[in-house]
């Protein structure tokens, strides 16, 4: 009898520590589970994140209007005339293309130290630095101050 006792003991103590370990397993499992569907979740709702670069390389970009609370209207209708083909093309390799009064001009260009102005490069002009208003998905805005009539801001869009 006492050896029967002894197995139900040693039995009892084996079942308990068989759930013990499969309570252990199941609960690593639901752990890694959670872990992995987690990681699922944030990676699929990850979006790219533009910088100005990919903005300014994604498309090339054609002239739309020029505005200003400081120019007069006669000044903004002859710019608008005058640049109302202008197209202008920026490569991941830092070069550029622009077709101006049915004239193609390269050069190279540089984003300045904080991003805040385009520093343009040709033999033709040299270098030049046109401050950036906006720079988005859809629309590139130059600011450019005139000594006499103020500052003028000229509107891109890209060519589609």
């Amino acid at each position: 009898m006492r050896y029967l006792r002894s197995y139900q003991v040693i039995s009892t103590n084996s079942q308990n520590e068989n759930r013990t370990q499969n309570s252990a397993i199941m609960k690593s499992f639901s752990s890694l589970w959670m872990i992995c569907l987690g990681l699922v979740v944030a990676l699929s709702s990850c979006e790219e994140i533009k910088t100005e670069h990919d903005y300014l390389i994604e498309s090339s970009w054609k002239f739309s209007e020029v505005s200003s609370d400081e120019w007069d209207q006669a000044s903004m209708n002859i710019i608008d005339q005058l640049l109302s083909g202008h197209e202008i093309s920026f490569h991941a390799d830092g070069t550029f293309t622009e077709i101006y009064l049915s004239n193609t001009q390269s050069g190279t260009w540089e984003f300045n130290q904080d991003f805040t102005a385009l520093i343009m490069d040709t033999e033709s002009f040299g270098e030049l630095t046109r401050p950036i208003q906006t720079l988005e998905e859809g629309v590139l805005i130059f600011e450019e101050l005139d000594q006499v009539q103020g500052t003028a801001f000229f509107r891109y869009e890209p060519i589609e």
